[in-house]
């Protein structure tokens, strides 16, 4: 089944051995989860398979990436939900090991859809790429607690989580490569943008990122 529906029928080309990656002809891109929910478009995916369909744009200048690259671009624009000043980039299945329900969110699918409009930008100088990155970007300012991605310390700086649950008891994973993707897609947009408030977004993080940095030494590993 295709995003849940037994009914669905699409066509699906490998398009990625690692991670698996399945992809339609829109550049779409879905990951199979097995017998629980199926086949699932996933929005990290989808914007991950977007920056290579640029690198491969950019590196052969063929037409066909790019139109590839743009599909992805405006889907993200389509499908994220707009919450007034900022916008999220929602998962349509649940993931219930960290307690999710289906539309939930996170901040390494958030930080890739930057990455994605701030580089449509570049290429098509379209305006509409860049206001729906920085609509993406505020979604970091919003603690988990209201509903967005953040955990705020005045004292241990701003982390970024990859897995955000309002559930009460759900596990609180702070999961590492999710708060380092999210600091470099930050750094990306200023460096774009010259945004301040990235700046501080940016800095905020960092100190969270030192503070708790030594929590994932395993015996100095």
């Amino acid at each position: 089944s295709i995003n849940g529906d037994p009914s669905s029928k699409i066509t699906l080309l490998l398009c990625d051995k690692t991670p698996f990656t399945l992809c339609d002809k829109d550049g779409l891109a879905y990951q199979d989860y097995g017998t629980k929910i199926g086949i699932q478009l996933n929005p990290l995916r989808t914007a991950s398979k977007a920056l290579d369909y640029y690198e491969n744009y950019i590196q052969t200048g063929n037409e066909t990436q790019r139109d590839l690259f743009l599909n992805v671009a405006n889907w993200i624009i389509n499908s994220s939900k707009n919450y007034g000043n900022y916008s999220l980039l929602k998962y349509q299945f649940p993931f219930r090991d960290y307690a999710l329900a289906s539309g939930w969110h996170s901040p390494i699918a958030q930080d890739k859809a930057i990455e994605v409009l701030i580089l449509a930008h570049s290429v098509t100088n379209d305006k509409k790429y860049i206001d729906s990155a920085k609509m993406f970007f505020n979604s970091f300012f919003v603690e988990v607690k209201d509903g967005g991605i953040t955990y705020k310390s005045d004292k241990n700086g701003w982390w970024f989580e990859e897995y955000p649950s309002k559930v009460d008891g759900a596990k609180k994973p702070m999961v590492l490569n999710g708060m380092m993707s999210a600091l470099l897609s930050i750094n990306k947009y200023y460096n774009h943008t010259s945004d301040p408030n990235a700046k501080y977004l940016f800095d905020k993080g960092i100190v969270s990122l030192e503070t708790n940095l030594p929590h994932y030494d395993n015996n100095g590993y």
